[in-house]
């Protein structure tokens, strides 16, 4: 799946990126839930252990089969 944004490194200084929340905070936006985990990389992949315990083969797929498996499983997590 390809995704729709591009990240330019750099695009705002540190300041800007703080003028910028700033300026969100003043017109009531607030923070998302999910961006305050922050003791986890935003490399990691949340479902990465929950698909790893569903694909039985390890090919990287969940299958059909897997999928029956798996629901027996969805208590665990």
């Amino acid at each position: 799946m390809q995704t729709c944004f591009t990240e330019i490194p750099n695009f705002f200084t540190d300041e800007e990126c703080e003028m910028i929340i700033d300026l969100a905070l003043e017109k009531g936006m607030s923070e998302s839930p999910l961006s305050q985990y922050t003791d986890k990389s935003a490399d990691e992949d949340p479902w990465e252990e929950k698909i790893k315990a569903w694909d039985r083969n390890k090919n990287g797929f969940i299958d059909k089969t897997e999928v029956r498996i798996g629901n027996n499983l969805i208590g665990s997590f």
